[in-house]
């Protein structure tokens, strides 16, 4: 009896974990599609990173975005330190707050 009630303790211990487990994993996406945060895919692969289209790599131009209202703005992508420069590499989170990326006009 005692081996029994032992295994039927660990079979229900280990339910209720298998449990728990799958119950907070649907939890995490119940609102909609689950994605894993975009620091988790970069993550030590930021100096993989490539694009086909980077504004100014050939020299100054500008970008105009339609954010509330239209705003217009010089990219120059030559030196990747600029403050005017929107590289690739500007995608990755620890970039800074007022770092993107920004294609050439016309995306191509």
């Amino acid at each position: 009896l005692r081996v029994c009630c032992i295994h039927t303790c660990t079979h229900s211990a280990l339910l209720l974990t298998a449990s728990a487990i799958l119950s907070h994993a649907q939890n995490d996406c119940s609102w909609g599609a689950c994605y894993p945060p975009t620091d988790d895919l970069l993550h030590g692969r930021a100096h993989q990173l490539q694009a086909s289209s980077t504004c100014g790599l050939t020299g100054s131009e500008v970008f105009c975005t339609p954010y509330q209202q239209m705003k217009c703005c010089p990219c120059d992508s030559r030196n990747p330190n600029s403050q005017l420069a929107h590289s690739v590499q500007d995608v990755v989170s620890t970039s800074g707050p007022d770092r993107w990326w920004q294609s050439k006009k016309g995306g191509g």
